[in-house]
């Protein structure tokens, strides 16, 4: 296999597990609550310092949510939003995840919809369970959950290897 293949599949190889954290999100309820609203989202994952194995890091969460739909109506305004939101994480050595890295974390963030209105979000990952409530805002009290939309990128810091920074495409929905 030529060297620049295997470069492509292994940066594959290695960005696919981030997803995994997606992947194994909680199922939404049967019956979904009131408030149920259902978005495509993309999230940019920013480590500061790169996280490395045993290391601890600043993480910033971006991203936007667009095309939600609120199957019981009761949310039917909120179509799009801007997600931001930052916390801690640190690392522990991983040959599935991106850069050799498993990152543990928890932090807040703020979904600031089209409309203005705005949702808090607690949230807490380790390795590939993730969970997440609505504290404060539009759709308080609602759990969060999601699953891949498509393959995550990840950026391994060329001087340490850690951790920099991933994209992670999903389709998410608070109930």
């Amino acid at each position: 296999m030529a060297p620049r293949h295997f470069r492509a599949m292994a940066l594959m190889a290695a960005a696919a597990p981030l997803g995994l954290a997606l992947i194994a999100l909680p199922a939404a309820p049967a019956q979904a609550a009131s408030g149920d609203l259902s978005c495509s989202a993309t999230l940019t994952l920013s480590f500061s310092p790169a996280l490395v194995d045993g290391g601890n890091s600043t993480l910033q969460i971006g991203g936007n949510a667009s095309g939600c739909t609120s199957s019981n109506g009761q949310h039917s305004d909120l179509t799009s939003g801007t997600i931001a939101g930052s916390g801690s994480a640190t690392g522990a050595s991983s040959g599935i995840f991106p850069c050799g890295v498993q990152p543990t974390g928890s932090g807040t963030g703020t979904v600031t919809w089209s409309t203005g209105a705005t949702s808090t979000v607690s949230w807490t990952v380790a390795g590939t369970s993730f969970t997440a409530t609505v504290t404060d805002g539009q759709l308080k009290g609602d759990a969060l959950s999601g699953s891949l939309a498509g393959l995550p990128q990840a950026t391994c810091d060329p001087g340490n290897g850690g951790l920099a920074s991933a994209s992670v495409p999903a389709n998410v929905s608070f109930a």
